[in-house]
């Protein structure tokens, strides 16, 4: 059947052909080097597709069925995921920057690498996924709408682009804040407290996960 990809916002086409499926037009799309940036592909099954080193930034991908996809070095900057099921997802090393993930399901998947940077996690569902090298065992906390964005995992506390252990930022006297950035320090003195309480409180759900786990 004649699979057709258009630009979601206009009837532009990016790419057309006679394919068995979406997944199978999207991979000879991608094996072709054809550009798929602003791409309109809601609600497509891409289940278990080869999207290797895709670029598919500003693509439009609410609701679609990417489990299992091998998404490794794919440029998604800008990416339109709400609602996606990207469980088991391969991202490694993949360009998330700004994507929208609002609700999407990435549990179990590989997001070693991957860059995060103002990415929307709200409501995500990040169980078992591989975030920088951390297997978690429950969803983060995501922060968005303050100076930086936050997301704390059980071992890590994440401000922006500063990443470290929970011990660490507890540690970081007046002058290792201030060298981050800008206002930093005094940032840090009115949302130190919060922040590392919600560090505790996730660290204690991950571990009460993986005992329950353990014990099942």
């Amino acid at each position: 059947m004649k699979i057709t990809i258009k630009t979601r916002f206009s009837d532009a086409i990016l790419f057309e052909g006679e394919y068995e499926s979406t997944r199978h037009a999207v991979e000879s799309a991608i094996k072709s080097n054809r550009n798929l940036c602003d791409a309109d592909l809601r609600g497509a099954n891409l289940f278990n597709a080869d999207l290797c080193g895709a670029d598919l930034c500003r693509a439009d991908l609410c609701g679609a069925n990417l489990r299992g996809a091998d998404l490794r070095g794919a440029n998604l900057f800008n990416a339109d995921l709400r609602g996606a099921d990207l469980r088991g997802a391969n991202l490694f090393n993949a360009n998330l920057y700004g994507a929208n993930l609002f609700n999407a399901n990435l549990c179990d998947a590989n997001l070693r690498g991957a860059n995060l940077f103002n990415a929307n996690l709200c409501d995500a569902n990040l169980r078992g996924a591989n975030l920088y090298g951390e297997k978690l065992a429950v969803t983060p906390i995501v922060m968005t709408g303050m100076r930086w964005q936050v997301m704390i995992t059980a071992e890590y506390l994440t401000i922006g682009c500063e990443r470290h252990a929970h011990g660490e930022w507890r540690s970081f006297d007046r002058v290792e804040i201030s060298k981050m950035d800008k206002g930093a320090w005094d940032w840090w003195q009115q949302h130190k407290d919060a922040l590392l309480a919600l560090c505790e409180i996730n660290a204690a759900q991950a571990k009460a996960a993986l005992e329950k786990e353990n014990a099942a």
